[in-house]
């Protein structure tokens, strides 16, 4: 714009001192200067300003042309070149101001093109998160259905911690549930696939980091316990609120078909294992003891006098007798022994991997215990007591099968009454 200014001046000067300044007062050159100013004076941007230098610019050359051409080219040259100018300069700029119009649009279009495209690939993205999230749901919700294909609360407990671990990657978790019946709590440790007892407060304890996470256990009377997790992030709430109620309502209906099974195979008043059950497991030890070639033994023990017992004291009282006998005869039994009721007032122990020596000496120290045993029963100031008689057999040294092992065990019994009561009997003769 300096250089600009700097020939316009040059120009006007040479023809003032040519003594053309009359013609600067030309109408001519009054309306190109005129026509200039009007069309640049409400802008002061530096492109409006140019624009400006070059209309007069063109003026002042059309001027000089004129003088130095002596007049030849006439006024008329000046009347047609400057409205030319004017009509261009003004031509040219309505075209670049439609042309910055367009730019603003196009660049308005642009922008809005680029929200839209950013709206459209964060719905595509929430969409696929969405699908994902349905197939994960679809996914976790067959693995939760296989809490309900168990009946057992242990195996139950531990798909649970298989899901847990597998699903949700949590470092440890526990479940704490309540029995119905003592109130009382059992808390267990759910590793994947792993489950065992721990004591109440020992999770909570245990150091390592993360985020304890309670979830509840409901079914369908309300809460039955919690699952406690430790884990990095808390995620797929939602999830583990739903896993808490499938748990446990399989956890309950588990213990429910434990409670039942439990009442089928054990006797109402002792609590011990009921015939059926121990037969079941005296006919397993023959098909294992056989498979292996292992003794084991089988002990068969009836109340003296029971029958008498009942007559005189009432049917309160003998059932007062076979639960204090019943105690009993567990104490000192190992965790592979099993002990039941026979029927009535006989009792009857099933010895794993024990001759029937073996069995003698647990038999007689169980008969000295009840014989020992002091009965108390309120309606009678002096306590009660009892004495027993016991048979025992033992496979292959008596029998070699299920039945002669019981009619051997019994048969003993009867003789050991046949002796005098209150005592033991081992089976006699051995089975070729």
């Amino acid at each position: 714009m300096r250089i600009l200014g700097a020939a316009m001046s040059a120009i006007l000067l040479g023809l003032l001192l040519q003594g053309g300044g009359e013609y600067l007062l030309e109408g001519y050159f009054v309306m190109g200067i005129g026509g200039g100013l009007l069309i640049i004076w409400p802008f002061s941007d530096e492109e409006k300003r140019f624009d400006f230098g070059k209309i007069v610019l063109v003026v002042c050359v059309s001027v000089a042309l004129f003088f130095m051409g002596g007049g030849y080219f006439g006024k008329d040259l000046l009347a047609f070149l400057i409205p030319l100018v004017m009509i261009e300069f003004v031509t040219d700029r309505f075209l670049r101001q439609s042309d910055r119009r367009s730019e603003e649009i196009w660049r308005k279009f642009r922008r809005r093109k680029q929200v839209l495209e950013e709206q459209i690939r964060r719905e595509e993205e929430r969409i696929n998160e969405l699908m994902e999230t349905m197939r994960n749901l679809t996914r976790t919700y067959d693995t939760i259905k296989t809490l309900s294909e168990s009946l057992d609360q242990r195996e139950t407990l531990s798909r649970l911690g298989r899901i847990l671990h597998s699903e949700f990657a949590v470092l440890d978790a526990c479940v704490i549930l309540k029995n119905s019946d003592t109130r009382e709590e059992e808390v267990w440790y759910l590793g994947y696939g792993e489950v065992k007892k721990r004591r109440r407060g020992e999770f909570r304890g245990e150091k390592g980091g993360g985020i304890v996470y309670r979830i509840p256990l409901r079914s369908e009377g309300g809460r039955i316990g919690e699952i406690y997790i430790r884990t990095k992030t808390v995620e797929k709430r939602e999830i583990l609120e739903a896993i808490g109620e499938q748990a446990g309502m399989a956890l309950t209906r588990a213990v429910l078909y434990q409670k039942v099974a439990h009442e089928a195979r054990t006797d109402a008043l002792t609590g011990l294992l009921n015939h059926k059950s121990i037969l079941e497991y005296v006919e397993e030890e023959m098909t294992r003891a056989r498979a292996t070639g292992e003794e084991f033994s089988f002990m068969m023990a009836d109340i003296d006098h029971f029958k008498r017992f009942n007559d005189i004291y009432g049917h309160e009282a003998g059932d007062a007798v076979l639960i204090a006998v019943a105690r009993t005869l567990t104490h000192g039994l190992r965790a592979s022994d099993r002990v039941g009721r026979w029927g009535g007032e006989e009792f009857a122990v099933l010895f794993p991997e024990t001759p029937a020596s073996g069995a003698a000496v647990y038999a007689e120290r169980f008969r000295r215990n009840v014989e020992a045993k002091k009965i108390h029963f309120s309606q009678y100031e002096k306590p009660l007591s009892v004495t027993i008689s016991v048979g025992v057999a033992g496979y292959p040294e008596h029998a070699t099968t299920v039945e002669e092992l019981i009619n051997a065990a019994d048969a003993a019994l009867y003789t050991a009454k046949r002796k005098g009561r209150n005592q033991i009997q081992k089976a006699q003769g051995k089975k070729q």
